[in-house]
């Protein structure tokens, strides 16, 4: 199923969490504020958890000089794999042009990262970080 795209659907944060707590927290020393912060924005839908098969996503959106950016806050698997990211690019780039944004980003301090990405992906080291970041796909005319 590599590459195959893969369903998506609201999630309830507290539901999940506890699935998902051990392995979350990679991208929540990311996050200032910690999962508390994180986990409050989603109850109070500025952050929004979406499920899969494979585990859990947060995306929320965030200023960019262009506009917005899609900026993925947590993306964890439930059995503790890598996510495989092409998976998820029809779904990111769907909410993205849902809700306006016209780059998807995200930052991690793992710098294997870049291995699983398109080429669509620009990476830059951002406050010791590794943030990439590609532009949303336009596509039927939206």
């Amino acid at each position: 199923m590599v590459g195959q795209s893969l369903a998506m659907w609201p999630a309830d944060i507290d539901f999940v969490w506890p699935s998902i707590r051990v392995r979350a927290a990679r991208w929540i020393a990311l996050e200032p504020g910690g999962a508390e912060k994180l986990m409050e924005e989603c109850r109070e839908h500025k952050a929004f958890p979406f499920c899969s098969a494979d585990g859990v996503m947060v995306l929320s959106l965030s200023p960019s000089p262009n506009g917005w950016d899609l900026y993925i806050r947590l993306a964890v698997s439930f059995d503790g794999q890598p996510i495989d990211q092409s998976r998820y690019e029809a779904f990111l780039d769907r909410v993205a042009r849902d809700l306006g944004a016209t780059r998807i980003r995200f930052r991690t301090r793992r710098r294997g990262w870049a291995r699983n990405l398109s080429s669509a992906w620009r990476t830059s080291h951002i406050e010791g970080q590794v943030e990439h970041v590609r532009d949303v796909e336009v596509r039927d005319g939206r």
